[in-house]
């Protein structure tokens, strides 16, 4: 069962049929989220974010951390950077992996508090994630659930890697890795948007000098 477990949290590796809570009790069928996906690492103007959460169900997990930077032009300008109380335990497995534990969130804002703000920082600029599928199925579960709106297009360094970088794995920890790409404190909402910019700039770089060959 641990070795289940650890599987299920290496979100990054995550598919379609993987993609579901970590309590049997209630599994269910995750909603079809839909946004624009955008499929070639060409932005200038973005935001790279990330979230930390309880589980990987977005209709019975909760978000707990949220982490993003604000680039334009290829420079950051601003970040995001929030723990989230989720008003209910966090599983110890999630707590082990991620270092967020129970008395770190407990007291911070509330989802409802939190994600307004960050919709307004996103503004309507493309949204970068590693697995973009999870992030953005969590980020439309709440806004739904909320009655905002978020119509920003997504960009996945996950599918990316896996088109232009040609390595064995494409988790962000083995991407990282390869790199040299400084990444203390992984699984943290911040530390992974920070080393995934340098990802996607990497990316970038690639698919620009095999287009300049082409």
């Amino acid at each position: 069962m641990h070795n289940y477990i650890n599987f299920l949290l290496k979100k990054s590796d995550i598919n379609k049929n993987e993609f579901h809570s970590y309590n049997p009790k209630r599994q269910k069928k995750s909603k079809n989220f839909e946004y624009k996906k955008i499929f070639e690492p060409t932005a200038c103007n973005y935001v790279i974010f990330d979230f930390e959460t309880t589980g990987l169900s977005p209709e019975n997990d909760k978000i707990i951390e949220i982490g993003a930077l604000k680039v334009i032009e290829d420079k950051v300008i601003s970040s995001f950077n929030e723990l989230i109380d989720p008003e209910r335990p966090i599983p110890p497995y999630i707590s082990e992996k991620i270092n967020i534990t129970n008395e770190m969130v407990f007291g911070k804002r509330k989802i409802e508090k939190v994600l307004p703000e960050f919709i307004e920082f996103i503004e309507d600029l493309p949204l970068i994630a590693h697995n973009a599928k999870f992030d953005m199925s969590f980020l439309l579960q709440n806004i739904e659930k909320m009655n905002l709106k978020c119509n920003n297009p997504a960009i996945d360094t996950l599918y990316l890697s896996r088109k232009y970088l040609n390595l064995e794995k494409n988790s962000l920890s083995y991407i990282t890795n390869h790199f040299g790409i400084n990444h203390d404190n992984a699984h943290r909402a911040f530390a992974d948007v920070s080393a995934l910019l340098e990802v996607y700039k990497i990316i970038k770089k690639t698919y620009a000098e095999k287009n300049k060959n082409s």
